[in-house]
Order: C-alpha cells, then structure tokens, then sequence
C-alpha cells in the first residue's frame, strides 16, 4: 500500500509539472509579447514595464522564466495582479474560504442525495426506476447556470427564503446565504451518482454472492449493508470524485451568478479583464484539486477492494 502511494504520488507531481508547464507556455502562445498578455494590453508607465519585466524575468530564456515561475509559485509567490494592483496570493486567500466552504456544502448534499436516491431507486420497483430516471435525466441535461437563475426568481425574489447575494457573515448566517448556490452546484452531480449507485447496485444485487447469502437465511437489508454496498461503492467513487473535483471549476458560475466573492467569481472576472497572472494561478490550483482527488480515489480503491492489490502483487 505504501509503495503504491508513493508510485501515485509521483505519478501526480510529474502530472502536475506538465500541467503547470502547459499553463505557463500559454503565456508564451498568447497574442503579442509576454508583457501585453500580463497587463492585459493596457498602457503602462515605463517604470512598470521595468517592474513587470523584472518581476517575471521577461528578459530571460523561456525555460529560466518557466522554473522561476515553479519555484515562485512553490514558496507562494503567485505573481502581481495589474488589474486590482494587489499580489495574487493575497486575492486568492481572501476568496478560497468562501469557495471551499460552499463546494464543501455542495458535497455534501451531492452525497447524501445522490446516494439516497440511487439505493432507493436499486431496491423498489420499476415505477419508482422509471420515475428516477426520468428525474435524473432533466436533472442532468440542466447547466447549473440555469438552476441558479430559477432558484434566485423562485425562492429568493418569489418567496423571499434566501438571500440573493452575498455568502453572509459567521457559520449559520454563511449557511443560509451558500445554501441556494450550494443546491444549485450539486443537483447535476447529484442525478448523476444517484444513476451510478442505482446501476452498480441493481449489478451486484444479482450476482451469486449476493445468492448465496440469501440462501443462507440473511435478510435483503443485512444482504445490502453488508455485502453489497461495498463492492456497489467502487465505481460510484470514481465518478464521485471527479465529480467533486469539478464542482470548483464550476464555482466560476455559480458565484458569479449568485454574487458571491469567491475564487470562482474572481477567476471569471479576471478572465473578462485579461488578468493573466490571476488566471494562470487559479487554473493551477484547479488541475492541483483534480490530481490530488484522483489521488484519493485511487487511495480509496485499494481499500474498498482488497482484490485490486492482490492483482497488482500477482
């Protein structure tokens, strides 16, 4: 197990490094020089021409510019943004506690809904099946955007429950504010899991093992808690943890759309402004979550299935 966490590992940081690597060169590729893609071709004072070119070392090799950029952003030097004239790592850690909270929140409901209703639909009858289905399929040909603008026209202006925007001030006032946005990043996920957990267990459900443990006089309940669900977990993990790993780039619409001053917001906005040293860090941060998810998931395997090490030995 140790051996091969530390083979993923490695395997993730070389992942990242390519990731970054690309991320970086786009800078490069951009239309004009270095400099017009880092102000976002706005006129600049020759004193803050010299500044930007000295603090991204412009004047060097591409590759000598590229391992600066690494080992900056490593000690959490993220570069300057020239929109709002602050550092990027202070724009970031201003935002990213609004927006972990609220894809924390997301989770959640993606869990516990999306898990209820597949195991439901698994073990009740084809009305119920069909009903689910149908409700999953609407569920996941929705964007988030569009559950945003009928949550806020519903139960924000219409009924008046929520707040429109703002994430709210201390735990429960937070709550309250996140908890629309949080519905509305977590409903496509939650249709989608619900479909997996209900097609892996209605699998598992009809194998020999789960026969033979009815033959021996267990209860369906006991058949499912204790036997069942646990192998029905193994690709449910998967596409769980993609799934979550995708909620912070969707956080871009959602916090946009709800007003909220998050790093997803901030990363549309900045894009809209040409903001690129932002841009470059917050996409980074994003390919960051989605290779340590994977990294947990793979993590994950070798303990739901002991089976997948035993192959991996052979």
């Amino acid at each position: 197990m140790i051996r091969f966490a530390l083979t993923r590992l490695v395997s993730t940081v070389l992942t990242l490094l390519a990731s970054s690597f690309l991320i970086f060169g786009a800078l490069a590729l951009a239309p004009g020089s270095p400099l017009a893609a880092l102000s976002g071709n706005r006129p600049l004072t020759p004193e803050q021409v010299a500044a930007i070119e000295e603090r991204y070392h412009l004047n060097d090799p591409f590759f000598v510019r590229y391992f600066q950029w690494v080992f900056d952003f490593v000690r959490g030097d993220w570069g300057i943004s020239i929109v709002q004239n602050d550092s990027v790592a202070n724009l970031i850690g201003a935002r990213i506690g609004t927006t972990v909270t609220l894809v924390i929140y997301a989770t959640v409901l993606l869990l516990i809904i999306g898990l209820s209703v597949g195991m439901i639909a698994a073990v009740s009858g084809p009305r119920v099946q069909a009903g689910v289905t149908a409700i999953t399929t609407v569920a996941l040909a929705t964007p988030p955007f569009f559950y945003a603008l009928i949550f806020v026209s519903i139960f924000a202006v219409g009924l008046g429950w929520f707040p429109v925007f703002g994430a709210g001030e201390g735990l429960g006032d937070r709550i309250w504010h996140l908890t629309l946005p949080a519905f509305a990043l977590a409903l496509s996920g939650c249709a989608l899991i619900s479909r997996i957990v209900r097609n892996s267990v209605t699998e598992e459900l009809g194998k020999e093992y789960a026969d033979v443990a009815r033959a021996r006089g267990l209860r369906e309940r006991r058949v499912l808690g204790r036997h069942v669900l646990r192998n029905a977990l193994v690709p449910t993990v998967t596409i769980a943890g993609l799934t979550v790993a995708a909620l912070f780039a969707d956080t871009a619409v959602i916090e946009t759309a709800f007003g909220i001053n998050g790093i997803g917001q901030l990363l549309a906005s900045s894009v809209l402004a040409k903001d690129f040293a932002v841009v470059q860090a917050i996409t980074l941060l994003i390919v960051f979550v989605f290779l340590v998810t994977n990294l947990i998931v793979d993590l994950l395997y070798r303990v739901l299935d002991p089976r997948m090490s035993q192959a991996v030995t052979a």
